[in-house]
């Protein structure tokens, strides 16, 4: 990326870059380009949050729940880790707990009340079809 040349400190060009590697499921190249926005802004809570749904997908709950709760300790107004947590936990069969998180989320932004594609659309976050049904089959729950 010819950004990262230029300037090697542009967080925002790092973080870019992470999710063009996650859309690309190339999510040790993702997680490198989150860390290196870390290590430039810890107080960047879009990546930390983006960070998290790396590791949702690969699996690492742990990992994803710290990223998430970080994010969330930087700006607790932040809707994109109260969804990847309900997402988290609800994989974790603890669904009381992702229903919270997922009416937190609802709380701070109503475009997610039916699901996050109108959340996608208008605010250009990205979630996988499986976080999509996830979430879908919380929503149920509710």
């Amino acid at each position: 990326m010819k950004a990262i040349s230029i300037n090697p400190d542009n967080a925002c060009a790092y973080n870019l870059r992470g999710l063009i590697n996650y859309k690309k499921e190339q999510y040790d190249l993702a997680v490198e380009d989150f860390n290196k926005v870390i290590s430039i802004n810890p107080y960047a809570k879009e990546a930390y949050s983006n960070r998290g749904y790396v590791y949702l997908d690969l699996g690492k709950f742990k990992s994803a729940i710290k990223d998430f709760s970080r994010a969330l300790e930087v700006d607790r107004k932040y809707v994109d880790p109260y969804i990847g947590l309900a997402i988290v936990y609800f994989l974790q069969k603890r669904t009381e707990e992702a229903k919270a998180y997922y009416r937190q989320a609802v709380e701070i932004e109503p475009l997610c009340k039916n699901g996050v594609e109108t959340l996608e659309k208008e605010k250009n976050f990205f979630y996988s079809p499986i976080q999509k049904a996830t979430v879908n089959a919380i929503l149920r729950l509710q």
